[in-house]
Order: structure tokens, then C-alpha cells, then sequence
């Protein structure tokens, strides 16, 4: 998710996350990883910036009800694609192949039930359209609040969303100078200064990346 216009990774990779995790590309897997072991095994969960749905369907195959929300459009048409066809468990021995859990025949036939019960979904949505109070359990936004002009408006907006935590990720700004699709980057201490009144602790979840657990109260 960004409001930069030009934003066009998918256009030109696809859905390139899902390729990433099989990879491992620069840790990607390990991250992913990494994140869901902070993550409950139940209840419903808020992917901001969802993306092509790679996090979204590693939340919703751990267990979770997952509502995955993106500005572009591209994005969640990949997303729907291709967890419609995770789902169907046409990935289930790529994932096995990395070293993932192997899914029970019964195991298999809830996950296609709870998809069909809505409980992984998809909607081309800002995250600063976001009404909703206390209305998920958690909420991950990866690798997001560099991209938008305004992120304490986002960061309330989530803040709000949540009844429990919310895990938010950016890049270690330090040394470095913003992307083509960054409005700002932060280092550490930056970052932390940002979060200002907020109650988080910090994670540890890949080398180069700020990782935060915002609490809501």
C-alpha cells in the first residue's frame, strides 16, 4: 500500500512476495516466519498494505480470520488469485518443500470451509478510510508506513483498529536515503521518537528491518 501513484512492483513483478518466501530472498521467509510466531493461533487479524496476500494467507493457514486491505488494485486481484489457489492447496508441497508443517487431509478441508466462510478476504481500501474501533485482534502492516505522506495519521488509524497489538515493520533508514516510493525513512532511535505517547516494545524479527509491537492500551 502507498499513495505514490507510480507505485508498480506488481505490474512488473507480479506477485513477487510469494516468490520471495519460497526463495528465502534477502531473509524474506524467516521474516514472515518470525512474524507469525508473535501472532495469535486464533481470532481475527487487520494485514494493512496486504499486498499480493502472501502474510495474509500465512496469518489465515496459522489459524486466523484475516480481513487483508490494499490502495491498489492490482495487488488485491493477485492477492485473491493466488490465495484462492493456496487455499485450494496447490502450494501446500512448496511450502512443505521449505520446511513449513504439512497440512492433515482434515486439516486441508477446514481451511477451504473457513475460506469459504469469509474468514480470509480481500478489499481494495485505503488504511486512512479505516473507521473501525477495537474491531480486530491484531494487525500487521509490513514494510508500509514509509510509503505514505502522513504516517501518524496511519499509526493512529491502527491504533484504533485494534483491541490487542499491532506489529509494524519499516526498513533501518540509517545511512541510506529514501526510495522512489518512500515519503520517509527512519533509524532506530527515529523511529521510536515517532511512536512518541504510543505503549510498544521493540522486536527483533530480520537485520536491517525496525519491527515494533504497538499495544492499544
Amino acid at each position: 500500500m502507498t499513495d505514490n501513484d507510480e507505485f508498480r512492483k506488481y505490474e512488473i513483478g507480479g506477485a513477487y512476495h510469494w516468490k520471495w518466501y519460497l526463495a528465502d530472498y534477502l531473509g524474506y521467509r524467516t521474516f514472515v516466519r518470525n512474524i507469525m510466531a508473535e501472532l495469535p493461533n486464533a481470532g481475527r487479524v487487520l494485514d494493512i498494505g496486504c499486498g499480493d496476500g502472501l502474510m495474509s494467507f500465512a496469518s489465515f493457514r496459522r489459524g486466523l480470520s484475516v480481513f487483508g486491505i490494499d490502495n491498489n488494485e492490482l495487488a488485491i486481484g493477485l492477492a485473491e488469485i493466488v490465495c484462492a489457489d493456496a487455499v485450494a492447496g496447490k502450494f501446500e508441497a512448496a511450502f512443505q518443500a521449505v520446511g513449513d508443517d504439512a497440512l492433515s487431509p482434515d486439516a486441508q478441508a477446514r481451511k477451504s470451509a473457513r475460506a469459504a466462510a469469509g474468514e480470509l478476504v480481500f478489499a481494495c481500501r485505503s488504511a486512512f478510510d479505516l473507521t473501525e474501533d477495537g474491531a480486530f485482534d491484531c494487525a500487521i502492516c509490513v514494510e508500509v508506513i514509509e510509503h505514505v505522506a502522513e504516517p501518524a495519521v496511519l499509526l493512529a488509524k491502527i491504533h484504533r483498529a485494534v483491541r490487542n497489538f499491532a506489529i509494524i515493520t519499516t526498513p533501518d533508514g540509517t545511512g541510506e536515503t529514501p526510495g522512489p516510493y518512500d515519503h520517509q525513512i527512519w533509524t532506530p532511535q527515529a523511529f521510536y521518537d515517532f511512536l512518541g505517547g504510543y505503549r510498544f516494545e521493540k522486536l527483533d524479527l530480520r537485520s536491517g528491518t525496525i519491527a515494533v509491537k504497538l499495544f492499544r492500551d
